[in-house]
């Protein structure tokens, strides 16, 4: 928003929103390896609840899961704004900033 408000140009609107999107992407593919690590590990440690001994796979596998859906999420979106950029369609096409 801040690049918004100082530059009329809409290339470089659009390309500071691509590289927003790009650390978007970076930060959450960490994190889904993260998860799938965390996901490894309860497998191998075997983790089971205290009083039944119930495997807690599925309870922990929602982090995982969680992680690579906001992967695929932030994937998607930044390859919808690169395209758009590359092809000079983007968000901003057309339209005076400011």
């Amino acid at each position: 928003d801040m690049i918004q408000t100082f530059s009329k140009n809409k290339r470089v609107v659009d390309f500071s929103l691509c590289c927003a999107d790009l650390v978007s992407v970076i930060v959450t593919a960490y994190f889904s390896v993260v998860g799938i690590n965390y996901f490894i590990w309860n497998v191998n440690a075997g983790v089971r609840s205290a009083y039944w001994h119930f495997p807690l796979l599925l309870s922990k596998s929602a982090i995982t899961v969680g992680m690579l859906l906001m992967l695929l999420y932030s994937l998607y979106h930044f390859l919808d704004k690169l395209l758009k950029f590359v092809s000079g369609e983007g968000e901003h096409a057309g339209k005076e900033v400011g």
